[in-house]
């Protein structure tokens, strides 16, 4: 589906100011330049809005559609890649969390296990060769896709039974032996087009989230050199919200390795790197690079305007590693009750860090963010 704002803006007028004078012309001159901007957000904020509602109703058709053949719809989320060939009668999924490959395939009343066994292995080829979607809805014809990412979503991270890592030039035969052991499973009786399916399962390397992660060291220094965030504070935070899994989306739309709400973080980051109120399209969260820029640029935020004013480090790191998961409104009611930021930085200011995070730990509104807390500041350690 076409993201319809990823290179939309409104060219503002920048004439010489001294042709309007400092009269009334340079005033209208400066009223039109508002009006123009003003624009430019509402025009924004409507694509986004149009987008967010066109891909729900076309997601919905489309999950129709695969429970009427499975039964059952996997959905990616942050940690998971999920992707149903263009015919949606087969699938692969990434567990990014639990380091594992599943593929599957529903066997058409109209062909024979031996055909389903060999569609599967065209699965597993193509996702140890994938190189990301964006899309949740498969494209008509795959071949015309537009790779996201500069290497395989499994680079170096699936060896061959012998522990060679699988590559563009073993692909064929690991994916025959991988479907050579698939098992045959009834799919939910829910399903009306079929009564089963053959699925097989494979395994990712021991050390597989340093492989992913080890790509994006660069990008990460890059960045938090450039806004001023300590590294280990960026990588636990993908480490956490990700894996470092780069085409990773959750419920709630957030969205790549950071996991960027388009309307929130996203939003706020833009206004800081681009100095525009806009909206990024999720065109640009997929990129790593993009989603790594914004998502610095937003732990900086939080880091300088929201807790800027706090006299201890520590205790501005942990209060934005909170806000980044829930928001710095509901960080403030883990203090004082409500979400007034003032009040609430006067409170921690009184207290030790030490102090600080085992208040949150206690206090904070929602589980989530607790447990959030607690993930990412144990670890921060492991990227010395």
């Amino acid at each position: 589906m076409k993201m319809p704002w990823k290179h939309s803006a409104i060219t503002l007028i920048t004439l010489p100011l001294w042709l309007y004078g400092q009269g009334e012309d340079f005033e209208a001159f400066m009223r039109e330049q508002q009006q123009q901007y003003d624009s430019y957000v509402a025009e924004n904020q409507r694509q986004h809005e149009q987008f967010v509602e066109q891909f729900e109703r076309e997601f919905a058709a489309f999950k129709k559609g695969i429970q009427s053949i499975w039964g059952e719809v996997k959905v990616p989320d942050n940690t998971r890649f999920v992707e149903y060939a263009s015919d949606s009668a087969s699938v692969a999924e990434v567990d990014y969390e639990k380091g594992q490959v599943t593929v599957e395939a529903v066997v058409k009343p109209d062909e024979s296990e031996l055909q389903a066994q060999q569609r599967l292995q065209q699965r597993v080829r193509e996702i140890v060769q994938h190189r990301g979607s964006n899309k949740l809805i498969p494209v008509a014809d795959p071949g015309k896709q537009e790779p996201v990412l500069d290497r395989p979503l499994l680079a170096d991270q699936v060896h061959t039974s012998a522990g060679k890592p699988v590559s563009e030039a073993n692909a064929d035969s690991f994916a025959k032996k991988v479907a050579q052991k698939a098992q045959t499973r009834p799919v939910p009786a829910s399903s009306d087009k079929a009564e089963k399916k053959l699925t097989v399962s494979f395994p990712l390397v021991p050390d597989h989230l340093h492989k992913r992660a080890r790509p994006y060291l660069a990008l990460v220094g890059k960045y938090a050199k450039q806004y001023q965030v300590d590294p280990r504070h960026i990588l636990a935070t993908i480490h956490s919200e990700s894996h470092f899994n780069p085409m990773a989306r959750s419920h709630c739309n957030a969205t790549g390795l950071m996991q960027l709400v388009a309307k929130s973080g996203g939003l706020e980051a833009c206004r800081y790197v681009y100095k525009k109120d806009r909206i990024p399209s999720p065109d640009e969260l997929f990129d790593p690079e993009e989603n790594i820029k914004l998502g610095a640029a937003y732990i900086h935020v939080l880091l300088t305007r929201y807790y800027g004013k706090l006299t201890d480090d520590s205790s501005r790191v942990y209060c934005s590693i909170a806000a980044y998961n829930t928001g710095a409104g509901n960080v403030a009611k883990a203090f004082v009750g409500t979400s007034h930021l003032s009040a609430a930085r006067t409170k921690i200011n009184a207290m030790n860090s030490r102090a600080v995070y085992a208040h949150m730990i206690k206090h904070l509104p929602y589980t989530e963010t607790r447990d959030y807390l607690q993930k990412v500041a144990r670890r921060m350690s492991l990227y010395q």
